[in-house]
């Protein structure tokens, strides 16, 4: 007869068998899961917000030279404005995140991106009917472009913490696994391809606006999943 085993050799045996268990687990299986409706809404909203922002930030510029008739000089400080809003608000995320709820940030950056579509939007087709009626825009005032300025900056600033904290927003309901992270992430990346081809065939300011009344609606219609507080 073999000897009985040791208490340590009966441990060693637990432990073990409780290692291998865990490997076994799908990820985020141990503990909540994020509901389905959580992850397909913050998918929908990621997918529109990334083309959306990726279309202004890209296309702003080319949009400014040959619709409206900007010198390339006074162009391009369209993208440097929606860039600084976009990076300069990054350096007071990291104090205001312990304050606030991710999913506040959500809410709050749609806003302002509405804000700034909208606003540019009107200021777009303001200028473009000045210039059917036979305006030059170098005859036109300043103020136009320092508009034009301020609304891609607001959209530059709500923009800003999409990708961290809609993701934050979404894993506070739970963990999610490898796959559904990777669908998470493909929404993500399909949204860029989107807004890097569709300005060339939608006019830059009502993919703008449309864009981000679609990720209002989406927030708004999911406030309970992803409160202001």
């Amino acid at each position: 007869d073999s000897a009985p085993e040791s208490p340590d050799s009966e441990g060693l045996h637990r432990k073990a068998k409780s290692s291998r268990s865990e490997m076994q687990t799908p990820a985020g299986a141990a503990g909540n899961r994020v509901p389905a409706r959580v992850l397909c809404s913050g998918m929908a909203f990621m997918l529109i917000a990334e083309a959306t922002e990726t279309s202004v930030s890209s296309w702003c510029f080319t949009y400014a030279f040959r619709e409206l008739g900007y010198p390339a000089t006074s162009a391009a400080i369209l993208p440097s404005a929606f860039y600084t809003a976009f990076t300069g608000l990054r350096l007071l995320l990291t104090p205001m995140s312990k304050l606030f709820l991710p999913s506040t940030f959500m809410q709050a950056g749609t806003l302002l991106a509405v804000i700034g579509a909208s606003s540019f939007y009107v200021a777009c087709s303001t200028l473009k009917s000045f210039l059917a009626a036979g305006a030059v825009v170098s005859e036109l005032s300043s103020w136009w472009l320092y508009l034009l300025m301020g609304c891609i900056a607001l959209m530059g600033a709500g923009f800003c913490p999409m990708y961290a904290m809609v993701t934050a927003a979404v894993r506070q309901h739970g963990e999610m696994t490898s796959q559904e992270l990777g669908m998470f992430l493909t929404s993500i990346n399909l949204g860029v391809m989107v807004g890097l081809s569709l300005p060339g065939l939608v006019p830059l300011p009502a993919m703008d606006l449309g864009g981000a009344l679609a990720i209002l609606a989406i927030s708004t219609s999911c406030v309970r999943d992803f409160p202001w507080r």
